[in-house]
């Protein structure tokens, strides 16, 4: 941000002083001092406009990049420049006046413009007023002006000091705040996807919810008319759930559901969706499988959950399920609906047809 500054500073300082020069084209000296003045203040504004034109080029091309060394450089030699050209212009003043007015804008500039710590301020400011008492003995003789100058100078360089902590003060205020609300904009976004994330999965199994399959069904239906591929919807059940949870108990049927919901997600793809459709029943969205492996792939599921040995109450038990299973048609008038309603019917015959089997049923 201080390189920004440099470019507007640059851009203010350059014609003004090129105006101080037309200004002073014009001016007469009668004098031995007068002439010096006259001379030396052209050539401090020449080359103050040369310099700062240099550095404001610089600090336009390396305020992208604040970490080179290049930007550091137009930094330093930005700020070397403001408190040498003001103390330099005032020193060469005191030939015609006692005014310190170029040393005290200078200054006000520094404190305002460049970004210091404290430390750095401590360092700058003292090397600057240091300048400045021992520069003023070169045009300045007289006692009392001599001390009253300086003591001028000793003011500047302490607003300035106050103006740059001011500046510190502010900028390390606004970075800490800047850093705690991007730190609370983290934990909103955290707790924001933690909600989304409660209200997109079954609380038990940690599945997809019924909701949200609903939608992810209705978007592969909207891919399946765009891509011309082939899915498939199946509709799983537990066989005889209810036994389990009148003869180990409600916890025991969780655990169950807990871990078949863990052994479905191990066998489907990364690619497929599995969620809790109510109670045991659950739903499997095979996406992008084609027609003639879909009831390889539900019997695979139904083979490797009877394999499955689950633990309850320190006894071994198995459990089989029943798939019904159907392919999506996007062409359907309905066909969210239809797909449920032929798996819902797939799973029913495989019901009726006396359980742990898979019924694979057409949409048309």
């Amino acid at each position: 941000m201080t390189l920004q500054r440099l470019v507007f500073l640059a851009a203010i300082a350059v014609p003004v002083s090129m105006l101080h020069i037309l200004f002073f084209f014009g001016f007469e000296a009668t004098t031995t001092d007068e002439q010096l003045w006259h001379q030396g203040i052209i050539a401090a504004h020449f080359t103050q406009a040369v310099l700062f034109s240099l550095i404001g080029l610089a600090a336009r091309r390396y305020q992208s990049q604040p970490h080179l060394w290049q930007a550091n450089a137009t930094f330093w030699s930005a700020l070397l420049l403001v408190i040498i050209s003001g103390a330099s212009i005032t020193i060469l003043d005191q030939l015609v006046t006692t005014a310190v007015t170029p040393f005290l804008v200078a200054c006000t500039i520094a404190g305002v413009i460049f970004l210091l710590s404290p430390r750095q301020a401590l360092s700058v400011y003292s090397g600057a007023f240091a300048l400045f008492f021992l520069g003023l003995e070169l045009t300045q003789s007289d006692p009392a002006i001599l001390l009253s100058n300086r003591v001028n100078g000793l003011t500047a360089t302490g607003i300035a000091a106050g103006l740059s902590l001011m500046l510190w003060h502010h900028t390390v205020t606004r970075k800490d705040q800047e850093q705690k609300i991007a730190e609370q904009q983290q934990a909103l976004q955290a707790s924001n996807q933690m909600l989304e994330e409660l209200a997109s999965r079954d609380d038990l199994t940690g599945l997809l919810n019924r909701r949200l399959f609903d939608l992810m069904v209705q978007q592969e239906l909207a891919a399946l008319a765009r891509d011309n591929k082939t899915s498939a919807l199946l509709m799983l059940d537990i066989d005889h759930f209810k036994s389990i949870n009148d003869s180990y108990g409600h916890l025991c049927g969780d655990q169950i559901l807990r871990e078949l919901s863990a052994l479905l997600q191990q066998m489907l793809r990364a690619s497929d969706l599995c969620g809790r459709w109510g109670g045991e029943e659950f739903v499997i969205l095979l996406r992008d499988t084609q027609a003639n492996k879909v009831p390889s792939i539900a019997e695979n599921i139904r083979q490797s959950i009877e394999d499955r040995i689950f633990v309850l109450d320190g006894r071994s038990h198995r459990i089989t399920v029943s798939i019904g299973c159907t392919l999506l048609d996007p062409n359907d008038p309905e066909p969210m609906l239809s797909a449920y309603q032929h798996a819902d019917l797939a799973l029913y015959q495989a019901k009726s047809q006396g359980r742990n089997r898979v019924v694979m049923r057409k949409t048309t």
